[in-house]
């Protein structure tokens, strides 16, 4: 629940100073004591505020929003022609403004309408006398002043221009560029400077509906996808409770409809999203833990680096990288190196039993992590060249070995023990091509 707020605070919070000018005339009348003119001018506010707020969007090709500008300019161009009906028209205008905000453009939820409506019904009580009774004159009270001065600024003056489908709208354009940003403050950045800055419910579970609706669609591979799932954790660092809720019920409703052959997009959301898995069923966890254990090895090839990620398959994905034959592992190698692959390729070199071989797979799975190769794996690489001459002589394991001394990737000290622990000192033979 929201504390009392401060009359001062709410003028502050009127997001233009169109607004903020309006309001602090109706608060000066609550001070004075003046509780009709107070509500009064509380709505001319709202009613100024909604007019800018679709002027807004029809300067950025809002269809409807032009059509309301339009019929708005129309009224008063009439009333500066003296047509006599322009008066009725205005009236009218007025008095459906509400609906046409909630109806045509959902800037108003249900409930914000129905706080907005007894505004406009207690406005015209204290505008126009021949609503009430000669001898029962209106006299509202201050607290209802200030709960119409409260619903004004939280339902409409501190509230962005773009709510509902147009904000969806010019969301999904915004989603649908190459050039998202990806890094976890330009994410922050780019949304605080959306309508997502100060969203609704609503938006915010079609937005996530719409984000994860697009990785699930089969089309979103890197890097889209990876843009995607940027702006999915940035939604959820601003609206973490609502977009957490809708996150997991969208991604249940996804993964229910996906086919065996389309698992692969799940594992890499998990993976990619952090905290999903937990959102899963058991039921869906476990079809996925079975996908990896048991499903075809072209498949699910693509994203097992992507499974060791995620809690609940880690250990499903680790065993079954440590089965891969070696056509298989250098079709994860192109994914991603991480351990467990370079400690399956070490095994396979362990049992080659031709130069060509090792040859193909140090240079399509060893060689491209020499950045990340540990003193460890050297060690365990030197261990296995002494034992296995299929790999000691091969050149492309003469030529890591060459890199890993010329790159420092341990230091060279460390790397001469290393050779004379496994008897290589005479490390320096050419291998065969």
């Amino acid at each position: 629940m929201e504390r009392l707020t401060d009359l001062d605070e709410m003028v502050l919070r009127c997001r233009t100073a169109q607004a903020a000018d309006h309001l602090a005339e109706a608060v000066a009348c609550y001070r004075a004591g003046a509780y009709r003119a107070c509500i009064v001018a509380t709505w001319v506010a709202v009613v100024y505020d909604l007019l800018d707020k679709v002027r807004d969007l029809a300067l950025h090709g809002e269809a409807k929003a032009k059509a309301f500008v339009a019929e708005f300019t129309a009224i008063q161009d009439a009333h500066r022609r003296g047509d006599p009906d322009a008066l009725r028209r205005s009236l009218d205008f007025e008095r459906l403004v509400l609906d046409r905000m909630r109806d045509e453009f959902e800037m108003l939820t249900p409930t914000e309408h129905l706080d907005l409506a007894r505004l406009r019904e207690d406005r015209n009580r204290c505008a126009h006398p021949t609503v009430n009774q000669p001898d029962e004159a209106y006299r509202p009270t201050a607290e209802l002043a200030r709960l119409h001065l409260r619903s004004a600024v939280m339902h409409v003056l501190q509230q962005p221009p773009s709510q509902g489908k147009a904000a969806l709208e010019a969301l999904k354009r915004d989603f649908g560029s190459s050039y998202l940003p990806r890094r976890e403050d330009e994410v922050l950045a780019f949304l605080k400077a959306s309508p997502l800055a100060r969203a609704r419910d609503g938006l915010v579970k079609e937005v996530v509906g719409h984000l994860v609706g697009n990785f699930f669609d089969g089309h979103s591979g890197p890097p889209v996808a990876d843009a995607i799932t940027a702006i999915i954790a940035g939604v959820r660092r601003l609206y973490p409770i609502v977009a957490d809720l809708e996150l997991g019920r969208r991604v249940r409703a996804e993964l229910a409809k996906l086919s065996d052959t389309n698992l692969f997009l799940a594992v890499t959301f998990m993976a990619e999203v952090p905290g999903s898995w937990q959102l899963l069923t058991d039921a869906q966890r476990t079809r996925l833990e079975l996908y990896i254990r048991d499903g075809d090895a072209a498949q699910i090839a693509p994203v097992l680096t992507y499974a060791e990620k995620i809690e609940g398959l880690a250990d499903a994905a680790r065993k079954r990288i440590m089965i891969l034959n070696a056509d298989e592992l250098e079709t994860v190698a192109v994914h991603g190196r991480g351990e467990t692959v370079l400690q399956r390729a070490l095994a396979l070199l362990e049992k080659s039993g031709s130069w060509a071989s090792s040859n193909a797979l140090i240079r399509k799975v060893v060689s491209p992590a020499l950045a990340t190769l540990t003193a460890h794996f050297v060690d365990e690489l030197l261990r296995v060249a002494a034992s296995n001459g299929e790999v000691r002589y091969a050149t492309a394991y003469v030529r890591l070995i060459e890199a890993v001394e010329a790159q420092r990737v341990i230091p060279a000290e460390q790397l001469r023990v290393l050779f004379k622990k496994h008897g290589l000192e005479d490390n320096d033979e050419e291998g065969e091509a």
